[in-house]
């Protein structure tokens, strides 16, 4: 039987911080799976929400509701930036 993936919605500044410190503070063999939903992806279009996932868990970045708080300093840059984690990116057109 397969086992569910626990999910978290991330829709405050609070819980981005708690996020981006758990995600931080993964083993650096631990890799993300990211998604990005949005409207017109690219440089001029809209995201709106932002997946990742980790092992079994998977946190639903609502980006619409943060707006560009989710991008401020000490927010999600620091997962971007990053070189320690490894991070995979899907995208489709």
């Amino acid at each position: 039987m397969a086992s569910k993936a626990i999910y978290t919605l991330v829709d405050t500044v609070p819980k981005l911080c708690a996020t981006v410190e758990l995600l931080n503070s993964q083993d650096e063999n631990t890799f993300f799976g990211c998604d990005c939903e949005g409207v017109n992806l690219s440089r001029t279009g809209q995201l709106c929400l932002l997946q990742i996932a980790v092992e079994k868990h998977v946190y639903l970045i609502d980006i619409l509701t943060l707006g560009e708080r989710a991008f401020h300093p000490g927010k999600l840059i620091l997962l971007w930036l990053s070189r320690r984690l490894r991070k995979l990116f899907f995208f489709t057109s």
